[in-house]
């Protein structure tokens, strides 16, 4: 079958911006682009290859650094600020990473006890210091949780859900440990309602996943959560700063009924 590729450039345009159209969107969309470079040519010079040692060195010392640049912009902080207003109680976070939702906790919370499994606890040092609660820090992966259940009366997850192997069973640990009423708060990247954008989402996939930790950009985050079980009380659905692959937002709240 002939290819089209004017269709084809004109798909990929539309998911990565044009750069050179529009001089004012340049300034929104670059420096994502460039931080995307950033991890294409660390891999290219030979600081990340396909050995344990140097693929644990980029994981453990390199990418919590760069996550916590790419999502540390002042609209992620709004973001997170908005959708972690209402957590209360005995909370469980999953992905907890670096710990940059501390700072938008409410005190409102008896115990948040936080799971990421990579060691990341010595980057949320001062962050940790601030918390007006007590945090327990556990290296646990989401997919299988020693956790009893009906523990928590929340359950955080922020920019995770896209990095988890299982995310379906890592959703239905988080409905398992909630108790009866127990809300899921999630702000997530995902699939785009664009199925142009939502196509070049998969492509890249394979490109991008091993340089991001895992992160797939084409995952139906409010889909997953109701398969799970969880009823969906609130979905916000919107666009974020950046390259429309990254940019589709989901914010909201479930809960276990």
């Amino acid at each position: 079958m002939k290819v089209d590729r004017e269709v084809v450039r004109a798909q990929r345009v539309r998911a990565l911006g044009d750069v050179g159209a529009n001089p004012s969107h340049n300034v929104v969309i670059g420096a994502p682009v460039q931080k995307f470079r950033v991890l294409v040519a660390a891999r290219a010079c030979g600081q990340v290859a396909d050995n344990t040692c140097e693929m644990g060195i980029y994981s453990r010392v390199i990418l919590p650094r760069l996550v916590d640049f790419v999502l540390g912009t002042e609209t992620v902080k709004r973001d997170r600020k908005l959708a972690l207003a209402d957590v209360q109680g005995r909370v469980l976070e999953i992905g907890f990473g670096s710990g940059p939702n501390l700072p938008y906790y409410g005190k409102n919370i008896s115990e948040l006890v936080a799971i990421d499994p990579d060691v990341a606890e010595k980057y949320a040092t001062h962050r940790l210091a601030l918390a007006p609660f007590p945090v327990r820090f556990e290296p646990l992966s989401g997919e299988s949780l020693p956790l009893g259940d009906g523990e928590f009366d929340a359950v955080v997850s922020t920019f995770t859900l896209c990095t988890i192997p299982d995310v379906a069973r890592a959703i239905a640990e988080s409905r398992r440990v909630l108790k009866p009423g127990g809300r899921f708060f999630f702000l997530e990247h995902g699939r785009s309602a664009d199925t142009d954008i939502a196509l070049w989402q998969s492509r890249l996939n394979s490109i991008y996943s091993p340089l991001a930790g895992g992160c797939r950009l084409d995952r139906d985050v409010p889909a997953l959560i109701t398969e799970a079980g969880l009823v969906l009380e609130k979905l916000e659905r919107y666009e974020s700063d950046g390259p429309r692959l990254f940019s589709p937002r989901f914010r909201g709240i479930a809960r276990k009924v």
